[in-house]
C-alpha cells in the first residue's frame, strides 16, 4: 500500500471515530446548554505547527492537551475559541450566551473542566469500545497556542463548525499527532476492530439510540427528560463559589488611611438592622438579612438578583 493510501486509510477511520463522536457530543449539547445545536461534516488534513499558527489560530485560541493510555499512548489538542468557550459557560450559569470573558476565574475553569471532561470521555467510551479494552484519560491545563505548546511534529487537523442556536458559530478543532493518529490505527488492527466485516462498536450504537430518545422529547423545543437534564446539571453541582457578605461601605482619604492602627474605628454607612449585600464570586446576588446561627453569624435572603447571570464581577447593587 502506497504511503497515500494509508494516508487516506488513517483520515478515514479517524473520521469514522470522529463522526460517531461528534453526533454524541450534538445530543449533550442540546441538553447542556438548552439550545439547538449543529456540528458540521468536518474537513480533514494533514498540517505542520506552522501552518496550524499561520492558518487557523487567532489571539482568542487556546489549546487543551488531552492524553489517552492503557497500552498505547494517544495525546491530541482541542484547539478552540475563547468565545465559544464563554458563550458555553454564560448558559450553563443560566445566561443568554452574550458575554465573551477575557480571563476565567475558578468557577470558569470549574464549568469547562467539567465540560471538557464530558466531551472527551464520550470519545474515550467509544475508543474502549472499538479496542475492546479500558482506557484511561487525563485532561491538561489549558494554554495558548505556541510552537513551544504544539511541539514539532505534524498533525492530522481536523475540523468542526458548531452552532449554537442564535448565538455564535464557531470552530471546534482536534490536533492528532501523526505519530499519535499511527498508534491509533495499530490499536485498531491489533483488536481486530479496522475489519470492514466487523459490527459496529457499542459505542457508535449508543449516541445513535439516545438522539432517537431525545428526538421524541424535543418537538417544540420541550425539555429534555428531568432525569437526562438532572444527570447533565448536577456534573457542575459540586463546583466551589466564594460567598460574600458586605454588612456596609464608606470611603476614606488618603489621610484618614494612613491615620489608621490597632484600636481604630472605621464608620460604616450603613445602621445595624438594615440589610446586607449578597455576593457570589464577586457578582450581586441579592439582599439579606443578618441572623444569629447558633453561636455564628448567618444570613436570611431577602431578595434574589434575578439579572444576577448577567452581572458583571464587582458591580454594585442598584
Amino acid at each position: 500500500m502506497s504511503s497515500k493510501s494509508k494516508q487516506d486509510t488513517a483520515h478515514a477511520e479517524i473520521l469514522n471515530i470522529h463522526d460517531v463522536w461528534m453526533k454524541a457530543n450534538e445530543e449533550v449539547f442540546n441538553i447542556l446548554l438548552n439550545k439547538e445545536i449543529k456540528i458540521t461534516d468536518p474537513k480533514i488534513e494533514e498540517k505542520t505547527p506552522e501552518d496550524i499558527l499561520r492558518d487557523n489560530v487567532t489571539p482568542r485560541s487556546v489549546v487543551i492537551p488531552i492524553t489517552i493510555t492503557s497500552g498505547l499512548v494517544v495525546k491530541y489538542f482541542m484547539l478552540l475559541d475563547m468565545d465559544l468557550l464563554s458563550v458555553i459557560i454564560d448558559l450553563v450559569m443560566g445566561g443568554e450566551g452574550k458575554e465573551r470573558i477575557n480571563k476565567f476565574d475558578e468557577v470558569h475553569l470549574g464549568i469547562l473542566a467539567e465540560t471538557i471532561n464530558q466531551i472527551s470521555g464520550s470519545l474515550v467510551s467509544i475508543l474502549s469500545d472499538r479496542m475492546n479494552r479500558k482506557l484511561n484519560m487525563r485532561i491538561g491545563k489549558m494554554e495558548s497556542v505556541s510552537l513551544q505548546t504544539l511541539g514539532p511534529t505534524d498533525f492530522v487537523y481536523t475540523e468542526y463548525t458548531i452552532d449554537i442556536e442564535n448565538v455564535i458559530t464557531s470552530k471546534f478543532t482536534t490536533l492528532i499527532p501523526t505519530t499519535s493518529s499511527a498508534d491509533l490505527i495499530r490499536g485498531f488492527k491489533e483488536s481486530g476492530s479496522d475489519d470492514k466485516s466487523a459490527a459496529p462498536a457499542a459505542g457508535a450504537a449508543a449516541p445513535k439510540a439516545f438522539a432517537q430518545v431525545l428526538s421524541q422529547e424535543k418537538s417544540g423545543r420541550k425539555a429534555p427528560p428531568p432525569q437526562v437534564a438532572k444527570k447533565q446539571i448536577n456534573r457542575y453541582r459540586d463546583i466551589s463559589l466564594d460567598l460574600k457578605i458586605v454588612v456596609g461601605k464608606n470611603r476614606i482619604n488618603i489621610r484618614q488611611l494612613f491615620e489608621m492602627g490597632p484600636g481604630s474605628i472605621a464608620q460604616l454607612e450603613s445602621f445595624p438592622d438594615e440589610p446586607v449585600e449578597i455576593f457570589v464570586n464577586e457578582r450581586f446576588f441579592g439582599i439579606g438579612e443578618l441572623v444569629m446561627v447558633g453561636e455564628s453569624y448567618g444570613v436570611r435572603i431577602l431578595e434574589i438578583n434575578r439579572n444576577f447571570h448577567e452581572t458583571k464581577p464587582g458591580a454594585a447593587a442598584s
